[in-house]
């Protein structure tokens, strides 16, 4: 696996016990720890704004790529 392909990995959506929505590099098994936050009232706030227009959609995913981030809709 180049670098670069490295950097593009999948996530996956998994629900804790507590049903919070976490999302994880897909090939990763071991252990994680927490305690870097991020506020992200503004991505909340524009997701809701999708998914209520006209043009928008269901919101099903998150790509990251780069300094991007893309919703993917459901079609």
């Amino acid at each position: 696996m180049s670098e670069k392909e490295k950097h593009k990995a999948k996530l996956v959506h998994k629900s804790d016990m507590e049903g919070k929505k976490i999302f994880w590099k897909e090939q990763f098994n071991g252990e994680a720890k927490g305690g870097i936050f991020f506020r992200s009232f503004d991505l909340n706030e524009f997701i809701k704004k999708v998914e209520s227009s006209e043009e928008g959609g269901e919101v099903v995913g998150i790509k990251f790529e780069g300094n991007n981030l893309e919703l993917l809709i459901k079609k």
